[in-house]
């Protein structure tokens, strides 16, 4: 919690957590130092190091199988694009974030719910009741193996594995997760 509540205390502390998990090559105990230090940066505004180290989280989760955290770190990640007003991003990534929960009968909490929903509220105003029906059933309909490439690919602007209309084509995530998802 001190990254909530202190979070220049938090960074140095959780900094040195993830280099001895590193040293370890305790890639769970990475894993949770990249999300904090995620939360940390996005509390202290710079999203773009938010979304790195989330992103980070997120392919650690594959890696590991560890799809329960993968669902927070597509959460956090549509937080991030919601605060860049990624609007349509943000509507799938929570949509892939909350299939994912579905599918692992594992909910949010009732304060979690809370945010959850205002979040994805602000998403539907944001981008009209159409265009958020499009971006939700989009996120809803894919593997997480997809929704992670179609993310990486979104954010990166790999216009190589997007339609001529700069939408994530699923087919080619095969493709992408040849080179890598970093």
């Amino acid at each position: 919690h001190l990254q909530n509540e202190e979070p220049g205390l938090a960074e140095p502390l959780l900094r040195e957590s993830c280099r001895l998990h590193e040293a370890d090559g305790n890639r769970a105990g990475m894993l949770y130092d990249f999300g904090s230090l995620g939360n940390v940066a996005r509390a202290r505004g710079d999203l773009d190091e938010a979304r790195a180290l989330y992103s980070d989280s997120l392919r650690l989760c594959l890696e590991l199988q560890d799809r329960h955290n993968a669902a927070y770190a597509l959460t956090n990640l549509a937080e991030v694009a919601l605060q860049q007003t990624r609007l349509a991003d943000a509507a799938r990534l929570y949509a892939a974030s909350e299939a994912l929960r579905n599918q692992l009968s594992a909910p949010l909490l009732p304060g979690q719910r809370e945010a959850f929903a205002d979040s994805v509220r602000q998403a539907r105003e944001g981008l009209g009741e159409a265009e958020f029906a499009a971006a939700w059933e989009e996120g809803s309909r894919m593997t997480l193996e997809e929704k992670v490439a179609q993310m990486m690919c979104l954010w990166n602007a790999k216009k190589q594995f997007t339609d001529g209309k700069g939408r994530f084509d699923a087919a080619r995530a095969p493709e992408w997760f040849k080179v890598g998802i970093g």
